[in-house]
């Protein structure tokens, strides 16, 4: 008799610690409903700020393609500027060694003509 009334005070005891707990998890159609609105209104929120990342983004970016710009633009300055340089060493050279050969081949037939 004892036996039995362990047992059933045990299921009892389960029965009272179990039952609420399986009352708390029933979920309805207005639960579901409302966790659907709350997602919804989350994913509105995260559509807007994409978009707003989306549009600083796009603004870092046409800065970062200006800054290029102006890198090569400068670049092509600086090879234009070299450029004149180099022509004006290599003319001022050519130039300088015609006009030393000249007066040295002037020299030389002078020299030749002297001797002779």
């Amino acid at each position: 008799m004892n036996i039995k009334l362990i047992k059933l005070l045990l299921v009892f005891l389960v029965l009272t610690l179990t039952l609420p707990v399986l009352a708390k998890e029933r979920i309805t159609n207005e639960m579901i409903y409302e966790k659907l609105l709350q997602i919804e209104k989350r994913q509105a929120i995260l559509e807007t700020k994409f978009e707003e990342f989306k549009y600083y983004v796009d603004k870092r970016f046409e800065q970062v393609n200006k800054r290029f710009e102006q890198l090569y633009t400068s670049l092509w300055i600086i090879t234009g500027i070299f450029t004149a340089i180099m022509v004006g060493a290599f003319g001022f050279a050519y130039w300088d060694r015609r006009t030393i050969i000249r007066k040295v081949k002037e020299e030389t037939l002078e020299a030749l003509e002297r001797e002779t």
